[in-house]
């Protein structure tokens, strides 16, 4: 049986550590705990794990240098795939920011889509 292939946005890597530095309260504690659970759940070999370079752009650019190497480490911890950069993302952004789907200065979530 195959495996199901799942991608990784940029939050869950954040919500991964998010509930040990105190960052949420409420009920986004629990979404922190549920983002534990799925990476365990990867560990576990239930899902084929999936990013895009347009997510560790966006880690990368973590102002904090002890989260952004927490979170960039979880990609290799993890064996997380790294999908590149794709024309199709970009146009399809393009696309979003032309029509007022998404605003310009979130070109890097209108790239991320393509991907989801």
């Amino acid at each position: 049986m195959e495996v199901p292939k799942i991608y990784i946005e940029t939050t869950l890597f954040n919500f991964y550590f998010a509930e040990t530095r105190g960052q949420y309260s409420g009920k986004v504690v629990g979404l922190c705990r549920d983002a534990r659970r799925f990476f365990a759940s990867i560990m576990a070999g239930d899902f084929g794990p999936y990013t895009s370079e347009y997510v560790i752009e966006e880690l990368s650019e973590t102002r904090n240098k002890g989260h952004r190497h927490e979170m960039l480490k979880l990609v290799k911890d993890f064996g997380v795939t790294v999908l590149p950069k794709d024309e199709r993302a970009i146009r399809l952004a393009g696309k979003y920011i032309e029509a007022a789907a998404i605003p310009a200065k979130h070109i890097t979530d209108a790239r991320k889509s393509i991907f989801c």
